[in-house]
């Protein structure tokens, strides 16, 4: 890979499942989505509707899920996840998996985690690997472990993903960080955030991360690796926003594709319309 590939979280939306929201990025041009596990309750559309875009596929959350890789006494679930990746690599393109790592302060009941469990079952994904960071644990700590996962995992991990918002609202600059780890980096996640609070915000809507100076540094750097907007609309009308916040980043790190996608919003931005005025 040797260019930025920018794309979008996809996830279920008012009703709306992934494969019509993956058919709506297409169209305007996104090369890239990042999935979860519920793509598998609508498989066959999911596929129709990539027609060779690629996918990411993050991993289940305890926080939003109940589980993750690091549940030791989830361990049905993992397998038949697993099973389902490995079926279905080619299916759905998938080009990495990615995982946290044990969030304990996040479950909703108590649970037994290990960063070891975590490890031993991302090395039985026929996929490569990422390890994000996440507010719960320090930058410092975060990197020991993507050390230790390493040492197992070897090539298989092909890099970790810098989540800029929990570095910021770690304390932790991500400019920062961007600049220390470049090369290290092979997946951004990336939107706005509010003081004390992981919002998912699109640009410009009075979050407090500095999308710009970010921005700039993956420019500088010439980062070639994916940037995922985990942006999460709360309603219809945050659809418009979203799809700035993707011209934003693609103006500066794909200007050519940029200037494409301009010429291709002329003829879907109805369609965009169509969506965002839906109440």
């Amino acid at each position: 890979m040797k260019r930025a590939y920018i794309g979008f979280t996809i996830e279920q939306f008012k009703g709306i499942q992934p494969s019509v929201l993956i058919g709506l990025t297409r169209l305007i041009g996104v090369e890239f989505v990042e999935v979860t596990h519920n793509v598998f309750n609508d498989l066959t559309r999911v596929s129709k509707n990539l027609k060779g875009m690629q996918t990411g596929f993050h991993l289940p959350l305890v926080g939003d899920d109940g589980w993750d890789f690091s549940c030791i006494d989830q361990r049905e679930k993992i397998e038949t996840l697993i099973t389902q990746i490995n079926n279905n690599i080619d299916t759905l393109n998938i080009t990495y998996c990615l995982a946290h790592p044990p969030e304990p302060h996040l479950a909703k009941e108590p649970m037994r985690m290990s960063s070891d469990f975590l490890i031993s079952n991302l090395k039985k994904l026929n996929t490569p690997v990422l390890i994000e960071n996440v507010v719960g644990i320090p930058f410092e700590d975060f990197l020991v472990l993507y050390k230790q996962a390493k040492e197992v995992l070897a090539d298989q991990l092909v890099g970790l993903c810098l989540d800029a918002a929990h570095c910021y609202l770690q304390e932790c600059d991500p400019v920062a960080q961007l600049d220390k780890l470049d090369g290290f980096i092979s997946c951004v996640h990336l939107s706005d955030c509010m003081p004390g609070d992981d919002t998912h915000l699109a640009f410009d809507l009075g979050g407090v991360l500095p999308i710009k100076e970010i921005i700039a540094t993956l420019r500088k750097n010439n980062y070639h690796g994916y940037i995922t907007l985990e942006i999460l609309p709360r309603s219809f009308e945050d659809i418009k926003p979203a799809v700035r916040s993707y011209l934003k980043v693609l103006k500066a790190l794909r200007p050519i594709k940029y200037v494409y996608t301009l010429f291709r919003l002329l003829f879907v931005k109805p369609l965009i319309n169509r969506f965002s005025d839906t109440k």
